[in-house]
């Protein structure tokens, strides 16, 4: 009963820092690129947060506020984890045969399946692609963080690439965690990180040069951060194992 009351005095905690960042995420962003997304939300009526995580533990859904919880403006949803969980079908491997180095493994059914993971995805039937794809093309604000840009999930990126080409109104932004500390005497360095993210993005997602300069000012936003969640918001022994 102690441990039970410990974890949830944890999440209580970790679900408020959760909410503080996904309401106000755009805090993070340059100050002219607050301004607009401020405006945005402010005339918005109603914001509904989904997540598409590619994370195999438990971590998200024990922080993220409840499903269903709601202010007079937000309501947070679904959470799907389309590459499975720890201990619940967990999808590693690449992202299409061409991946695979050895033309005669591309032949092996077993093979296969071990290793492309929308091969599984779609065998297994349990939904969760469709869905996530749906949330994509449905959304008008997508925000990418804690995920590497590597080309095992280049089916993701193309479709979020399709997305913001096709769809009107649509955003992305995306936050990066640096390998070493920039220091603020040299914002030039962090810009040059920052252009080589939305680069590799552009390059995985499949958008052409000129797409690309059609949209970086206005629909592409990159942001290196070092930590979004500053505050230290709860004690090591108030997590749960996940």
């Amino acid at each position: 009963m102690q441990e039970n009351q410990v974890h949830e005095g944890g999440k209580t905690k970790v679900s408020g820092e959760v909410r503080k960042f996904l309401t106000n995420f755009y805090t993070h962003l340059r100050p002219n690129h607050r301004t607009f997304f401020s405006t945005a939300f402010s005339r918005a009526s109603k914001v509904t947060y989904d997540f598409v995580n590619f994370n195999y533990t438990k971590t998200l859904r024990w922080s993220a506020p409840s499903r269903g919880a709601t202010t007079y403006k937000e309501n947070f949803g679904s959470i799907l984890h389309v590459h499975g969980e720890v201990n619940n079908a967990p999808l590693l491997g690449v992202d299409n045969e061409n991946q695979i180095a050895n033309p005669e493994f591309r032949k092996l059914m077993n093979i296969r399946r071990s290793l492309l993971k929308p091969q599984l995805s779609q065998e297994m039937q349990t939904g969760k692609m469709e869905r996530a794809m749906s949330l994509i093309k449905k959304a008008n604000i997508i925000v990418c963080f804690g995920l590497s840009l590597g080309e095992s999930d280049h089916s993701w990126w193309k479709q979020i690439g399709t997305w913001l080409t096709q769809t009107q109104n649509s955003v992305f932004v995306i936050f990066w965690y640096p390998e070493e500390h920039i220091s603020p005497l040299f914002p030039e360095d962090e810009l040059s990180i920052e252009d080589d993210v939305l680069n590799d993005f552009a390059r995985l997602a499949k958008i052409s040069s000129d797409e690309y300069e059609a949209i970086k000012s206005e629909k592409l936003f990159a942001r290196v951060h070092d930590g979004i969640f500053k505050e230290k918001a709860i004690n090591e022994d108030e997590i749960p194992a996940v």
